[in-house]
């Protein structure tokens, strides 16, 4: 009897060990307020996280790569990465961001690079948002200024360089999140 109750109970603990737990879905305080790339936060709710391209180039006097991140293929955050025509190295990361992310590089362990602590957080209206690929891009999904959308601004710099990250977080991202 002890025999066949060991075996029924090493059968069971193999079978729960095959199923990986999953991580707790975060509240919307815990993501917005979140200091680690965004990018690696979304990819642990969803491993099928995809990214859309809306611009990649110059836009007055900025090199910039606006994009859309989707969960379930639901936009869930719009971002803008721009830096000055004259910081080499951020133009670079920028430029090549389909081959290597720009989180992998902004936020390697021993990355030269440093983000500005005072990382700001704010809710912001449609008309607010004055880039016109973005508030395009917005406005086709629905969004209008009854919609909250929440606006995290971060900087980045490395010597003189500073990368400015604008991140948009659509009302979207609730059906993701706990509340």
């Amino acid at each position: 009897m002890k025999f066949i109750l060991r075996i029924a109970l090493l059968s069971l603990l193999a079978l729960t060990s095959c199923t990986a737990p999953q991580a707790p879905k975060p509240n919307l305080e815990q993501l917005v307020s979140n200091q680690a790339s965004m990018t690696k936060t979304l990819k642990a709710l969803d491993p099928d996280l995809s990214v859309q391209i809306l611009k990649t180039g110059v836009q007055n006097d900025k090199y910039v790569r606006i994009i859309a991140l989707k969960l379930s293929n639901t936009p869930v955050i719009a971002a803008i990465s721009q830096t000055s025509l004259k910081n080499p190295m951020f133009k670079d990361i920028i430029a090549n961001a389909d081959a290597t992310p720009i989180g992998v590089k902004l936020f390697a362990p021993n990355s030269p690079i440093k983000r500005r602590a005072d990382m700001q957080i704010s809710e912001v209206k449609l008309s607010s948002i004055k880039n016109p690929v973005l508030h395009n891009y917005l406005a086709s999904l629905g969004y209008t200024d009854k919609d909250v959308i929440i606006k995290r601004y971060s900087q980045f710099y490395y010597q003189k360089q500073t990368l400015d990250l604008i991140e948009y977080i659509l009302p979207s991202i609730n059906q993701f999140t706990t509340h």
